[in-house]
């Protein structure tokens, strides 16, 4: 093929800045001029990535602001919307996937590679679970389950067309494996090591923080179940959410426990860097969080399952802990202030650089590179548009 490669960018929807609007601005950094292809768009919300030049949307655009930003309401058209995008104009195609990124259509000429951070949820492994906290109507859970069948047989035969699949853990290449049949390489998500470096010149407190979204998911409750049960250590709890009045509840009057809301990303490096450790009670695809508090020189507690086993190491950056109970997190705690003198800030934040969004984009970049002198049959190097 003469010229250089044309690359667009696919993400599932913009609407929220989350782990993969953080994959997406990696992406944009590494080829500034492509453009994004998604399904909705609310550029207010997405902080950088809301002043890229080139954005382009699906007819589900045209809808008003207030139902663009939750996406999720619009699942019965995501499928169809994501397929009327075009980007026959391009070579490469680089999506970033939980969902609709991967189901982007594209002919033999055109590589497709996707970074995929979950099958997707509403569907596979514990889909019960998930609708379960999914924020919509309990009329409507009646009966989305009857639709599943048929959103996953889209599903998996949307996922038959990338032609390389990366995985954001090992846990997530075993979902890809498992559901969708395909092989995939591992390269977990950026992470902005260098800004959260700033957080290891912060003093040590005498505290525990659970720090995230306040959603049934990330399982706070065990938190302050734990922490009640231990009153004389403290916990701080730091983000907002639709979960933040039920866990206020559970907490009552319990001085050791004190709710920060939420906390800009200004003050996360110093925030984190002041904790004795942070607390990682739940189960993620690949967990940012834990990096963000290595690189701030702040050790782990975390479950050990999911994405955390990519990342994080036993007795080296913290501790896992094999329950997600109470008396397993008052265990792990036990441990690692048995063996905390051992954790070293520096040797932490020397550890999570290996994460660092450099990195993460020089991968990305070298696979792309194999990818598409394999595909093009030929040994040019690809650059950056």
């Amino acid at each position: 093929m003469k010229g250089e490669p044309r690359v667009a960018i696919v993400a599932d929807w913009l609407t929220v800045y989350g782990g993969a609007e953080s994959v997406i601005e990696s992406f944009t950094r590494l080829f500034p001029t492509a453009p994004i292809f998604t399904t909705v768009f609310v550029p207010e919300r997405m902080k950088e990535l809301g002043k890229h030049a080139d954005v382009r949307t699906s007819f589900l655009q045209h809808l008003p602001a207030r139902i663009r930003k939750k996406h999720p309401f619009l699942l019965p058209f995501l499928p169809r919307a994501i397929e009327s995008l075009d980007v026959s104009a391009y070579d490469i195609i680089l999506s970033s996937s939980s969902f609709l990124g991967k189901a982007v259509l594209t002919n033999p000429n055109q590589l497709h590679v996707c970074y995929c951070h979950s099958p997707a949820r509403y569907f596979w492994g514990d889909w019960k679970g998930y609708l379960q906290y999914f924020p919509i109507p309990r009329l409507l859970k009646r009966f989305l389950p009857r639709c599943f069948t048929e959103y996953r047989q889209w599903d998996y035969f949307a996922a038959q067309r990338p032609d390389s699949y990366i995985a954001n853990s090992c846990f997530i290449a075993k979902g890809i494996k498992k559901y969708y049949k395909r092989g995939s390489f591992v390269i977990p998500p950026p992470v902005d090591a260098e800004r959260f470096h700033s957080g290891t010149r912060e003093k040590k407190q005498d505290w525990y923080l659970g720090f995230g979204r306040l959603v049934p998911q990330k399982n706070f409750e065990l938190l302050i179940r734990a922490f009640k049960m231990m009153p004389e250590k403290k916990l701080k709890i730091a983000g907002t959410g639709r979960n933040e009045k039920a866990l206020k509840k559970l907490a009552g009057n319990a001085r050791n426990i004190e709710f920060l809301g939420f906390v800009h990303d200004d003050f996360v490096p110093e925030m984190l860097g002041r904790a004795k450790a942070l607390l990682f009670p739940q189960v993620e695809d690949a967990g940012i969080t834990p990096l963000e508090a290595l690189s701030s020189g702040t050790p782990v507690i975390a479950y050990g399952k999911g994405g955390v086993l990519s990342t994080l190491i036993d007795g080296e950056t913290g501790v896992f802990i094999d329950k997600q109970t109470p008396k397993s997190l008052i265990e792990g705690i036990e441990k690692f202030e048995s063996i905390e003198k051992n954790f070293s800030r520096k040797d932490l934040a020397v550890y999570a650089q290996q994460f660092s969004r450099d990195t993460f984009e020089k991968s990305i970049y070298a696979f792309l590179e194999r990818r598409w002198a394999e595909h093009s049959k030929s040994r040019k190097i690809l650059k950056n548009t």
